[in-house]
């Protein structure tokens, strides 16, 4: 989500509004925001202030900044803009919480276990009754979106009840989802309009639970995956790079081969090195010139078994040429960087650049591609 820091004038705690009318002058852009709730409007205006326009309500940034007609902004009495929904985007997220049951080693988010979390379903339910897409795709994410299987499901019939064409994508353990029963309630919902992405870390139970930080991890997860394919649900399997599974990663792709060969689509995803990610980097971080041959063995596994495969976060300079077909421009736009060398590359339009978090980490392979 995108964010902008200003100064909020007759705002108490948080609005959240839909951005209705955009015009843009010589001296910034000014933003006509309809309020939740039949609440009225906002004003929202970045770069310098017009003589005679005022609203009661209003947000104001002296840096420069572009909102669309149907974003979905929430303004913040502490003079925060947050983009929670972005018109015709393919990246939205709705992050619901920051609970989670398991602890992964490499979680590039910040989760909580106990004590001090913090849930959105409710403010996402907000956002949601504002959204005018015709189709509009959201990643629920958070944390573990199930942790709290009504309010995941409250949520869901909220997006549904305000337009029947939504569609999903639901990052998640899947453990909640060893219950048969939550299998097919969810079903009941999203069966035909959402795809579960479910991580799998190794095929060795030992080694799963140890990344995930959780007994059970790995048969609970593959249970799970298995309830929603039985009741028709679309699911991903997913899987990152890192030191703990590199040394038999062909054995792990076996065992997603064997074990969920009904899956629509595997990832094969680098690291996004934030939150645990960078505090346990010296755990778990693989150069980059390490996994090239481990990423042409796995391909070619899931090829055989007729298996839709991507790779995940990985530019493609740091790829063998024959991968770059199954490379996905995956990183979210906010989260995109370039290091300056890639100015120079052919092929950057095509590339998924580079999470801010890890420039400083892989800049050093950058090495621009010249048709």
């Amino acid at each position: 989500m995108r964010g902008f820091r200003g100064v909020s004038y007759n705002i108490a705690g948080s609005l959240y509004g839909r951005v209705d009318a955009v015009k843009s002058d010589a001296l910034g852009e000014s933003c006509l925001v309809t309020c939740a709730d039949d609440s009225g409007y906002a004003y929202v205006r970045s770069g310098s202030l017009l003589e005679g326009v005022f609203l009661k309500r209003s947000w104001h940034a002296h840096e420069r900044m572009h909102l669309s007609v149907g974003d979905v902004i929430c303004l913040s009495s502490d003079g925060r803009l947050i983009v929670e929904y972005s018109a015709g985007s393919r990246d939205n997220v709705f992050c619901v919480t920051d609970r989670c049951n398991h602890r992964c080693i490499m979680c590039p988010q910040h989760v909580v276990i106990s004590g001090g979390a913090v849930d959105r379903y409710a403010e996402c339910c907000r956002v949601a009754r504002l959204v005018e897409d015709s189709s509009p795709l959201v990643g629920i994410t958070g944390g573990e979106p199930l942790i709290a299987p009504d309010k995941f499901v409250g949520l869901v019939e909220t997006c549904l009840d305000s337009n029947a064409n939504w569609s999903f994508q639901v990052l998640t353990n899947a453990t909640a989802c060893a219950d048969y029963q939550l299998a097919k309630q969810l079903a009941g919902y999203l069966k035909g309009r959402a795809v579960f992405c479910v991580p799998i870390y190794s095929d060795s139970a030992s080694v799963h639970d140890q990344i995930v930080g959780s007994h059970g991890g790995l048969w609970k997860a593959t249970l799970g995956v298995h309830h929603l394919a039985c009741e028709g649900i679309d699911t991903e399997i997913r899987t990152v790079l890192l030191s703990h599974n590199m040394h038999r990663f062909r054995s792990l792709v076996e065992f997603i081969c064997k074990n969920f060969p009904f899956a629509g689509h595997v990832a094969l995803m680098g690291q996004e090195m934030i939150a645990n990610a960078r505090i346990n980097m010296d755990r778990v971080w693989v150069e980059p010139s390490e996994y090239g041959g481990v990423l042409v063995d796995a391909v070619e596994l899931l090829d055989d078994s007729r298996i839709n495969v991507s790779i995940y976060n990985i530019p493609l300079c740091m790829l063998p040429e024959n991968l770059w077909k199954y490379a996905s421009r995956s990183i979210s736009e906010w989260k995109v960087v370039h290091a300056e060398k890639c100015s120079e590359c052919s092929v950057r339009s095509e590339c998924c650049g580079i999470f801010f978090s890890n420039l400083k980490y892989v800049e050093k392979y950058v090495v621009p591609i010249r048709s």
